[in-house]
């Protein structure tokens, strides 16, 4: 066994200790338990579901082995009522450890004939995780914590064992089918002690949202903010910047994360370089007003940058778009006067260019696929004013600017 899955075992033995032996994964809250009538007990006939309810809390809550009396009767319900699910998961639960194939099979059977029976998931975490099985173990603690009112404790559990690349594989396939408990997991998540790299992970295959309100922000002034994230870039460990960045973002600008942020040039606060960086200066003026987008005035012949920002886009296919109205400019150089252009960090390789229209209308356009590839960790997205033989007018709005994946 290698180190890694010696550390799942360990894992798992921490999470079955807290999740299912905590008293939360009962039987009894989950039964309506008819009680007998009068007439019921005087001829000698009562409800099956009380008893079976508290033959499977001996084993869900209490681990002891039911009476032989017990387990002959729930034998004797399973023959008699067959879609009772209670029967199976307690002739599952008590097989002896060399019938565990047999096991398994029963406890499926209980599940199929009531999926929301919690101690039936319970008994496959433990087991499954004692077989090393890492996606089966995820999925059925994401089972029991959908189910549970009180799933803090499992989702805490959850959060643990994302460490494993198996466990991240399944998550990220039930995110993708629109799974209802990803802002539960990802806030969960975000405040654990799993390595940042892997929460930056969980982020990101998520669309780069994190409902992070839940979490405490690190310490310190947005001074020390701005300092901690220029240090990270420095040291191109660009990831663990971007986590301290969603981390610090006010709730209100959560919505506007995504390949570019404030895409919609709404105003959305937030600390550069994911964000917005304006440069005003010689030549005219850059602001965002959120009714009309990203505000431009210029004149001059001379290059500039007007607005960067820092995107991190995985290795795959993209495509830049970007609608905007501009008074008309004549192109006389063959240059377009200002253009989008992404650019790789390292060595400020480019990706892609886009010309934004100056023709009067308001116009989208959408540029040719480009490709990121591996080693091209970090982007920059710039909106540049590329040099001209004569001075020129550039007045008008960008109303958004995409970068849209390319299947």
């Amino acid at each position: 066994m290698t180190a890694n899955r010696s550390l799942w075992v360990r894992r798992c033995g921490a999470l079955v200790g807290a999740v299912v032996f905590i008293g939360i994964i009962t039987v009894s809250t989950e039964q309506a338990r008819p009680a007998a009538t009068r007439l019921g007990r005087t001829i000698g006939i009562e409800p099956v579901e009380p008893r079976l309810a508290a033959i499977a809390d001996t084993i869900a809550v209490s681990h002891r082995r039911p009476s032989d009396a017990d387990l002959a009767f729930a034998s004797h319900v399973a023959t008699r009522q067959p879609l009772v699910a209670l029967p199976y998961y307690i002739a599952a639960a008590t097989r002896a450890p060399s019938a565990v194939q047999t096991a398994r099979a029963l406890n499926a059977l209980a599940l199929q004939r009531d999926p929301r029976l919690r101690p039936a998931w319970a008994w496959r975490v433990i087991d499954r995780a004692q077989a090393n099985d890492v996606g089966t173990t995820t999925h059925a603690l994401i089972r029991l914590a959908v189910l549970s009112a009180e799933a803090a404790p499992i989702w805490s559990a959850i959060a643990q064992i994302s460490a494993d690349p198996a466990a991240r594989k399944e998550i990220k396939a039930e995110i993708a089918r629109g799974a209802i408990w990803r802002d539960v997991y990802l806030t969960t998540l975000s405040g654990s002690t799993v390595d940042r790299a892997i929460v930056f992970e969980m982020l990101e295959s998520a669309g780069n949202h994190a409902p992070v309100t839940n979490v405490a922000p690190p310490s310190g002034t947005p001074d020390d903010r701005r300092a901690f994230l220029a240090q990270m870039i420095t040291q191109r460990d660009y990831e663990r910047a971007y986590l301290a960045w969603v981390q610090w973002l006010p709730a209100a600008s959560q919505a506007a994360v995504g390949h570019v942020f404030d895409g919609d040039f709404k105003g959305a606060a937030a600390l550069p370089p994911f964000a917005w960086d304006l440069a005003n200066g010689t030549g005219g003026t850059t602001a965002i007003i959120p009714a009309n987008g990203l505000s431009i005035d210029y004149s001059g012949s001379d290059g500039s940058v007007l607005v960067t920002q820092m995107v991190l886009l995985q290795p795959g296919r993209y495509r830049l778009v970007t609608q905007a109205t501009f008074q008309p400019v004549s192109n006389e150089n063959g240059n377009a006067p200002l253009t989008w252009t992404l650019a790789c960090v390292t060595g400020n390789t480019p990706l892609n260019d886009l010309a934004v229209p100056l023709d009067g209308s308001t116009k989208r356009v959408a540029g040719p696929p480009f490709e990121v590839a591996a080693g091209c960790d970090a982007q920059t997205l710039s909106l540049k004013v590329n040099s001209a033989d004569f001075a020129k007018h550039l007045s008008g709005a960008i109303r958004s600017v995409a970068i849209e994946t390319v299947k």
